[in-house]
């Protein structure tokens, strides 16, 4: 049964963010959001439309990133996610480029 990819990943990440208690400036959530849509976008072209491993590595790798937001806020002094925290993420995540499938 085929699911909707960017609603899984889009929901994996929300669940990610209020497990860590930070909300999204309007920025940031556009950020990750575009980010989603793309790896959505990768998984479609790919075949990856049914739960599975491949289905759940993303929403793993989803999880992961979001999770490096966090650190940033955290660092920062923040109290939400902004667009300097996605910013510094994806550079920090980006050199591990392919264990980032499908974001990337």
């Amino acid at each position: 049964m085929a699911v909707d990819v960017e609603a899984a990943l889009w929901e994996s990440a929300v669940d990610q963010a209020r497990r860590h208690g930070f909300p999204f400036s309007p920025q940031s959530e556009q950020l990750l959001h575009a980010l989603v849509t793309n790896g959505a976008q990768t998984m479609k072209q790919e075949g990856v439309v049914e739960p599975g491993p491949r289905m759940d590595e993303a929403v793993e790798h989803t999880r992961e990133f979001v999770d490096a937001m966090a650190e940033v806020v955290r660092q920062r002094g923040y109290s939400e996610f902004h667009e300097d925290t996605f910013m510094d993420a994806e550079r920090e995540l980006r050199p591990r480029r392919s264990r980032f499938w499908p974001l990337w």
